[in-house]
């Protein structure tokens, strides 16, 4: 198995390219985080929502059926 030296140079340039793509992958981790936290909400209130939804109507016929008045 042989190596094949490098320059300086090109060491550099290897070096400076890594360090762009660890940048990115930096900045793409934390809009993911975002993202996540921001779809995390979206999904518990719509899971609250469809709760609601489908147990209002009930909710509201006991209310009714005990003679609750919700105003």
């Amino acid at each position: 198995m042989t190596y094949k030296t490098i320059t300086p140079e090109q060491f550099l340039a290897d070096a400076r390219a890594w360090d762009i793509k660890r940048r990115a992958m930096r900045r793409a981790a934390f809009f993911e985080a975002i993202f996540n936290i921001f779809m995390a909400v979206f999904s518990i209130a719509f899971i609250a929502l469809t709760c609601v939804t489908i147990a209002g109507p009930g909710v509201l016929a006991a209310a009714a059926f005990f003679g609750v008045t919700l105003h």
